[in-house]
């Protein structure tokens, strides 16, 4: 719903959180997240010279930015590596969003069926954080 109050929402309001294998995953310090709605697009020209487009939904991906402040995540991409190379099925995970709406409300939305990866690990150096992402595809995004 548009307004005029001039009022826009800040990455401040919202809070992210990932659940894998019924465990909070410590993802240290998130700096960014950043979700896509994911799609198929059709496209048709019929012998009207028209042209024709559908987008059907296909999931939802993205990555999620993050400064290094313990070995959670860490953790969680060794067992499911270490799960892969012994033949056990990879769990899915979950990822919470929570947002502070400007009106004082609260929207949450939940990514179901997610499987994730450690795209970066980061950069260590001697005067800077360690910056890490997380890359990610879910089957859905509902509101709780």
């Amino acid at each position: 719903m548009a307004t005029d109050s001039g009022a826009f929402d800040l990455g401040r309001q919202s809070k992210v959180v990932v659940k894998w294998n019924g465990l909070t995953v410590d993802l240290g310090i998130v700096e960014g997240f950043s979700p896509k709605q994911d799609s198929v697009t059709i496209t048709l020209k019929g012998i009207d010279g028209k042209r024709r487009q559908k987008f059907i939904p296909n999931g939802w991906s993205g990555t999620i930015a993050v400064s290094r402040s313990g070995n959670g995540l860490d953790q969680v991409v060794t067992a499911i590596e270490t799960m892969w190379e012994n033949g056990v099925g990879i769990p899915d995970a979950q990822i919470y969003q929570y947002v502070s709406e400007l009106d004082g409300s609260r929207t949450v939305f939940c990514f179901n069926a997610v499987q994730f990866h450690l795209g970066d690990a980061g950069t260590w150096k001697v005067d800077d954080a360690v910056k890490q992402s997380i890359g990610w595809s879910a089957q859905r995004r509902v509101i709780v």
